[in-house]
């Protein structure tokens, strides 16, 4: 589902202000819009699930609220990262590895905050 090649205009029909053309073009894209936007709001959800499908079985499950499409919700599950990286783990996209390496870092800086403060 795209833009339909016959409803758009070119930049000259625009300056031209041929106005049936302008229109036809402008509405043609928001409706692209409007689809992608339901498109998104539908395969957002699926995404969700099916990462939190990977996230259950190791105790990093997903929010309920966050599964409802409860904004906040969803970045207070990725806030620290945690998350993103056991799903980049199980895709074969990091390496263990960089998943302890990404805690020691973390860890190694909460340290240094701690002298800073001290």
């Amino acid at each position: 589902t795209g833009v339909n090649a016959t409803n758009m205009c070119s930049a000259e029909d625009i300056y031209d202000c041929k106005v049936t053309a302008a229109t036809r073009c402008v509405s043609e894209i928001f409706e692209a819009l409007q689809m992608r936007v339901r498109e998104v709001r539908t395969r957002s959800r699926e995404m969700l699930v099916s990462m939190n499908a990977r996230l259950s079985p190791i105790g990093c499950a997903l929010s309920k609220a966050t599964l409802s499409g409860n904004c906040e919700a969803l970045v207070d599950d990725f806030a620290d990262c945690t998350k993103i990286m056991a799903l980049l783990v199980s895709a074969g996209k990091a390496s263990v590895e960089d998943l302890l390496s990404l805690a020691h870092r973390d860890q190694t800086g909460r340290l240094h905050g701690a002298e800073l403060d001290a």
